[in-house]
């Protein structure tokens, strides 16, 4: 017979004091619909940057003038970079192979046959072991003479230092 004392008393409470039990009611609703919207929303958006992490790669465009020692010393330092851990894995690929590459991009691929020459140059296109790792590997390749002066290397800088902290969360602030 307690129990039933308990929820009496607990209704008379209720109704006596109902501007404050409805407020609080509601006060409960609001932070339980906030938790439940921006929890699943929260997780969703790391998902995604984190699958978006994974495809930041590296374009080390080399020289139309680059001999074929210049490109085999870029090439042997990326082994290097691979062999301590940096590079996860990297690509030649040549100008030709680039052409075709946008060729099959192009909704409309007849506009390449309007070019007098392939104005791509060939690249290296890199993928890090860690993309936290980016600056450090393109610091390590610049100095090559096997570079392109003009166009360089190229990982979107800007955009993967956004994408990367928002990966890292707001603890890192």
């Amino acid at each position: 017979m307690r129990v039933r004392f308990f929820f009496a008393e607990a209704l008379r409470s209720i109704r006596a004091n109902a501007a404050v039990s409805v407020a609080a009611t509601v006060t409960v609703l609001i932070a339980v619909f906030i938790l439940g919207a921006f929890i699943p929303s929260f997780l969703y958006v790391q998902s995604t940057v984190d699958s978006q992490k994974n495809r930041l790669d590296i374009r080390a465009y080399i020289s139309d003038s680059a001999t074929v020692p210049q490109v085999n010393g870029l090439k042997t330092q990326l082994d290097a970079l691979q062999a301590n851990g940096q590079v996860a894995s990297y690509v030649y690929v040549s100008a030709d192979e680039g052409l075709e590459e946008l060729r099959g991009r192009l909704q409309d691929p007849s506009i390449l046959d309007e070019l007098p020459s392939n104005p791509l140059p060939a690249k290296f296109t890199v993928i890090p072991s860690d993309p936290e790792q980016s600056g450090q590997i393109v610091a390590s390749l610049q100095d090559s003479p096997a570079i392109d002066e003009e166009l360089g290397i190229d990982y979107g800088e800007e955009t993967a230092d956004k994408l990367l902290t928002v990966a890292r969360g707001p603890a890192s602030g």
